[in-house]
This record gives C-alpha cells, sequence and structure tokens, in this order.
C-alpha cells in the first residue's frame, strides 16, 4: 500500500512539474513581443562578436564559394542584445545562408539557417539548432543538430533537388530585403489564420494569440524535441569552432 501511495505521488508531482511547465511556456508565448525587423545593418557591415561558432561558421561559407551578403545587428536599444547575423548567398542564388552569434538576454546564440523559397512561395529551410517554429504552414522545416556547415548545406541541396517547383533567387545586394520579405511572409500569413496578433500600424511587432501559443508548444517545443532526440546516438557532437 505504501508503495503504490508512493508510486501515484512521484506520478502526480512529475505531472504537476509538466504541467507547470506547458503554462508557463504558453505564458511567455503570450507575452513576448516578436519584432520583424529585430536586426538592421551593421555600420561599416562589420562583424563585432568573436564567438567561434560565428568565426568558424563563416569561415565555412566562404571556403564554399558563398557571396557575402551583410552582416546585421540586433536592435532593441538595449545594451543585453547583443546578437548578431551573418548574411551570405550561394554561387547559384538559391540559397539564402543565415549565420547567427553572439548573445541577447545573456544567452548564447549558436545558429544557422539556409533559406531557399520556391515559386509556390514555400520556404526550405535547413538549420542546426531548434527555434521558434513557423505555423503558417509555408515552411518546410529540417532540423540537423549540431551539423557543421558542409552537412546543412548536403542536406538542404538535396531536398531543393527534390522539388520540381522553380526556385527564386537571391542576390548578396538584396539579402537584407530578402529575409525580411521572408519573415513578413510568414508573419503576415500566421495573421490570417487567427495564431499571432500585430501590435503596431507598421506591422513590425506581434504576439501570439492563445491558438497560436499553443500551437507552438506543440509544433515547436514537443515537436523539435522529439527530432533532436532522434537524432541522439549517444555521442555529444561538438559545435564549429569548439576545442
Amino acid at each position: 500500500m505504501h508503495l503504490v501511495f508512493v508510486t501515484w505521488a512521484i506520478l502526480f508531482a512529475f505531472l504537476a512539474i509538466a504541467g507547470a511547465f506547458i503554462v508557463l511556456f504558453v505564458i511567455v508565448c503570450l507575452l513576448e513581443k516578436v519584432h520583424l525587423d529585430d536586426f538592421v545593418p551593421a555600420p561599416g557591415g562589420e562583424a563585432l562578436t568573436d564567438s567561434p561558432y560565428f568565426a568558424a561558421m563563416n569561415d565555412a561559407a566562404k571556403r564554399l564559394g558563398f557571396v557575402p551578403a551583410g552582416v546585421l545587428i540586433q536592435s532593441r536599444g538595449s545594451r543585453i542584445y547583443q546578437a548578431q547575423i551573418a548574411l551570405w548567398v550561394s554561387p547559384e542564388g538559391d540559397i539564402l545562408l543565415q549565420i547567427a552569434g553572439g548573445k541577447t538576454a545573456g544567452v548564447t546564440v549558436k545558429r544557422t539557417i539556409l533559406y531557399s523559397v520556391l515559386s509556390t512561395n514555400q520556404i526550405l529551410q535547413t538549420q542546426d539548432s531548434a527555434s521558434v517554429v513557423d505555423l503558417s504552414g509555408l515552411t518546410d522545416h529540417k532540423l540537423l543538430v549540431h551539423a557543421d556547415l558542409d552537412e546543412l548545406l548536403s542536406c538542404h541541396r538535396e531536398r531543393l533537388a527534390s522539388r520540381l517547383e522553380g526556385k527564386r533567387t537571391f542576390a548578396a545586394g538584396t539579402a537584407y530585403s530578402d529575409r525580411q520579405s521572408i519573415l513578413r511572409m510568414r508573419a503576415e500569413e500566421m495573421e490570417r489564420m487567427g495564431l499571432v496578433k500585430f501590435l503596431n500600424q507598421r506591422q513590425t511587432i506581434y504576439r501570439y494569440t492563445f491558438a497560436g501559443a499553443w500551437l507552438q508548444y506543440q509544433k515547436g517545443l514537443r515537436a523539435q524535441t522529439a527530432e533532436a532526440i532522434s537524432q541522439a546516438d549517444g555521442n555529444i557532437r561538438r559545435r564549429p569552432g569548439s576545442i
């Protein structure tokens, strides 16, 4: 009898902790303001972060023949937001590469994303770490946990080759506006679906509705966690730039 009581107590405690985490996650999604223009071109176009990851990924982009397309810095009016993004365009012009480094709100940022946009406005996205998931249905997303740029590019190329639709081309001179158009296209579709609500007239800042926050937990946190676990092989992979 005592063992049964302890078992039920442990189960109840686990469910209570899990429930509290879910509630907290949804509340944070409901309260957080998402900025579409969080990043702006860096003065002089120079990167400031000395992140080994950021340097390693940018060196790999140069080695693979990507064309540099500018550096963006996080612009929130506070020194706690110190993240940066380097943009690159593939030699063929069919991939927009985004490498993020630095820190935001004290949290180290290490994330590389490859984008391609099809003629149907669907977005192919391949990346090396989890992020907020696009709920618009426009993005075909693939997560390769802690992959280097060679692995990411190989995977993205395979995915792109399997699609018969036409591909949008990018150029170094328009990479910033191209990135902005991708983010805006997804945000406007989520707003149409009732998943987010714009907070300003320019429609550059939004919050998730309850439906959007709940889906961000289900399709974002849960799905990406499951995908990351499925890729675990018992070995801890070092991130690019790690010693």
